[in-house]
């Protein structure tokens, strides 16, 4: 026992060591999690990695130069192992808990100023796979911890200042996808999680759903991410404090 303590102590939280000094990673990291050396990828005579993508989050524009789109981006890695230069890599998860500490302040503050001092969100499932909403319970348990600074999860609509969307609206859903929204009280914040609520990739619009939430409800904040990972969803909410102030 007293080994493994000592290793902890020293060690600290595996992912410290990823920590980063200013909050500016969780900003452009999730926005930015597929990266493209354009050099190596220069030296590709075929798109092999385009035709690999299954949401078309990679296309081949112009002089043959690859354009990613992170709102389309499920994360299957198909790209990265086809590419023979091995020019595509995504962004590494883990900020560290440091991070998350720097950042309770500005967001404390951010939620007292915007919101009364307290922040409350309805999650509201559209058709989706369930993945994002174990995001979700994952970004409340005791090492995230949302609720420290000020957010909660509300049962009804009529209590949130949030909806925070998940999966692609389906047709049997979009009424109570409609219902919910108005009885949320204005000003209110429409969040899309996740690539299928933000693009409705891999499925796109077909028989069963409208393909994204902006096809049925203008959208402020999208969440990237197939599931987005707890640190994503800090990033979307900072976003949403950010765009709750400009509001004023």
């Amino acid at each position: 026992m007293f080994p493994i303590l000592k290793s902890l102590l020293s060690k600290g939280i595996v992912t410290e060591n990823k920590s980063q000094k200013d909050e500016s990673f969780l900003l452009d990291n999730f926005q930015n999690f597929i990266k493209i050396n354009e050099k190596l990828c220069q030296t590709c005579l075929k798109p092999v990695c385009a035709e690999a993508c299954p949401t078309g989050a990679l296309q081949c524009g112009e002089n043959k130069k690859i354009e990613a789109s992170y709102l389309r981006c499920i994360e299957c890695y198909n790209c990265s192992d086809k590419c023979p230069h091995k020019a595509i890599s995504f962004a590494e998860y883990g900020a560290g808990s440091s991070v998350i500490n720097m950042l309770q302040e500005k967001l404390e503050t951010d939620i007292r100023k915007n919101f009364g001092g307290s922040f409350h969100i309805r999650q509201l499932d559209g058709g989706s796979c369930n993945g994002c909403d174990h995001e979700m319970v994952s970004a409340c348990n005791p090492y995230f911890d949302i609720s420290r600074f000020g957010i909660d999860f509300v049962a009804s609509p009529r209590h949130a200042d949030c909806l925070l969307i998940t999966g692609p609206v389906t047709w049997n859903l979009k009424e109570a996808v409609l219902r919910t929204i108005e009885a949320t009280p204005q000003p209110r914040v429409i969040a899309a999680m996740g690539v299928c609520a933000i693009s409705g990739a891999p499925f796109s619009k077909n028989y069963s759903n409208f393909g994204g939430v902006d096809k049925v409800v203008p959208v402020d904040i999208y969440i990237p991410g197939c599931p987005p990972h707890p640190y994503a969803l800090l990033s979307g909410l900072l976003n949403i404090m950010k765009k709750a102030a400009a509001r004023k």
